[in-house]
């Protein structure tokens, strides 16, 4: 009898842990899925506030917002140039994509690739505005302002990469760097070779001239293409063939029967 008890003892102690282990898995769960759903709420509701702050600073660059726009305004464009028409743009967009792809190494490598194709594009816009070059002395100050008033150039930003560059480099150098740095940016942001698409695009220009990459000649395909083609033609002119000559050949014996019969008569 006791050992009896003992045992039914044991198993609803065993029943009693596995309970409270499942208990304890499903509130887990629930705490995990709740602070999934509340992450996800505090991201849309950031997304929807960057969003109006986006529509404000981009009314901001047209002077309809006001006194306070038209500070804000030359703020950026002190800043970031000719690019802060696009800026309030781009950070949405780039707070939007790291929301989406939080904790994504590969999110913040598009990230940085992207920030640093911004900065080669406000160069560029530096260089036609030639606001790094006219300075005989670096001075932000003069940058500064020089973009704000007429609201183009790099910026402070930009401008004094460009006048860095420009200063070590000239401008030739300063144009091959920007270059380089957005190909490799693009690069990084597409995902996508630029070597192999410039070959894939060769061997379709090749494919369809009909020829190999490798030594010139007419493919195997090509080849077999062309037979294809010229079959149909080749046989009908092989039957034409074949009935003019036995068109011919009974035009003769027609005309040997009938000398044969004047020579003849029956």
């Amino acid at each position: 009898m006791a050992g009896t008890t003992g045992r039914r003892t044991s198993a609803s102690g065993n029943k009693k842990g596995r309970t409270g282990s499942s208990k304890g898995k499903g509130a887990k769960k629930t705490e995990n899925l709740r602070t999934a759903e509340d992450g996800a709420l505090f991201h849309e509701i950031e997304l929807i506030a960057l969003f109006a702050a986006m529509v404000l600073l981009f009314c901001c660059n047209f002077g309809i917002i006001g006194p306070v726009g038209d500070a804000v305004s030359g703020f950026l464009f002190g800043v970031f140039g000719f690019m802060a028409y696009v800026v309030p743009i781009l950070l949405f967009m780039a707070a939007a994509f790291w929301f989406a792809n939080e904790g994504n190494s590969t999110a913040v490598r598009k990230l940085v690739a992207g920030i640093v194709l911004f900065f080669m594009l406000g160069i560029v816009c530096d260089l036609f505005a030639k606001n790094a070059a006219a300075m005989e002395k670096y001075s932000i100050a003069t940058l500064y302002e020089s973009c704000r008033i007429t609201k183009g150039g790099g910026g402070v930003v930009s401008g004094s990469i460009s006048y860095m560059l420009q200063h070590f480099l000239e401008t030739i150098g300063t144009v091959l760097v920007v270059i380089l740095c957005s190909v490799v940016s693009l690069i990084l942001l597409t995902e996508k070779s630029l070597l192999a698409s410039v070959k894939s695009g060769g061997s379709r220009m090749l494919s369809a001239a009909g020829k190999t990459p490798a030594s010139g000649r007419w493919s195997r395909r090509s080849i077999a293409a062309e037979g294809k083609k010229n079959g149909p033609e080749e046989k009908k002119s092989v039957s034409e063939e074949k009935r003019s000559a036995g068109s011919g050949r009974r035009k003769r014996r027609m005309k040997g029967f009938s000398v044969w019969r004047k020579r003849y008569p029956v």
